[in-house]
């Protein structure tokens, strides 16, 4: 199974990528790339900001990733 994770580089949302890699799922984050060094190992960066809706439905379905 997939999960999107909206930052991924924070204390609560590199917790639960690390957490959900370790469930066995394969984990994407959607951020904005600024600190590439923060994202745990394993995990799928898609880069875009999330408050340019356009762009953060661009690269989801990318990934294979659909949501509303």
């Amino acid at each position: 199974m997939r999960v999107l994770i909206i930052g991924g580089t924070g204390n609560l949302s590199y917790a639960c990528s690390v957490a959900a890699l370790e469930s066995g799922f394969e984990v994407f984050n959607l951020n904005r790339g600024l600190k590439p060094e923060q994202s745990a190992a394993g995990v799928i960066t898609l880069t875009a900001d999330i408050r340019d809706l356009d762009a953060a439905r661009t690269v989801s379905p990318a990934a294979g990733l659909v949501g509303s």
